[in-house]
């Protein structure tokens, strides 16, 4: 049998993908915290540091949009937490 003759090598599979490890106890414990645990606990530390700044609307906005709109004014912080961006 010359070269010619022999069967071409069959194209290799990638290997599979190892499995993941199991989650760590205390990962499993942290993805059970639910997000209103999350806001809660990210408002108690935020207390007294950031004003609550007020939601407001616009009749001509919502007349123009064909929606009811909010506007959240972060404008409003003190610690200049509102940016310019253009």
């Amino acid at each position: 049998m010359n070269a010619s003759d022999r069967p071409l090598a069959p194209a290799l599979a990638p290997a599979p993908a190892p499995a993941p490890a199991p989650a760590p106890a205390l990962a499993r414990a942290a993805l059970a915290i639910s997000n209103a645990d999350i806001t809660a606990a990210a408002a108690a530390r935020l207390a007294g540091v950031a004003r609550r700044t007020p939601v407001t609307t616009s009749r001509t906005a919502d007349l123009r949009t064909g929606a009811k709109l909010f506007f959240k004014c972060e404008n409003f912080q003190r610690m200049g937490a509102f940016k310019f961006r253009g």
